[in-house]
């Protein structure tokens, strides 16, 4: 929720993902991210609206 309102309060409306680049990232076993990370961007996802899923490699969000 505190992601979220400081977008809101730059205003941001849209998040833009690129999977393939986050996909890259989580299956390689160095990277730096720990579970809770990417559970945390999870539930972020999960809070916002998806507009589009660009070719399977970019997905557009808009926030609540």
């Amino acid at each position: 929720d505190a992601i979220l309102a400081a977008w809101k309060s730059e205003g941001v409306t849209h998040v833009l993902l690129y999977e393939t680049g986050l996909n890259f990232v989580a299956s390689d076993p160095h990277n730096a991210f720990e579970q809770s990370d990417w559970a945390e961007l999870d539930a972020l996802r999960g809070k916002m609206l998806l507009i589009e899923n660009i070719g399977g490699a970019y997905s557009l969000y808009a926030l609540p």
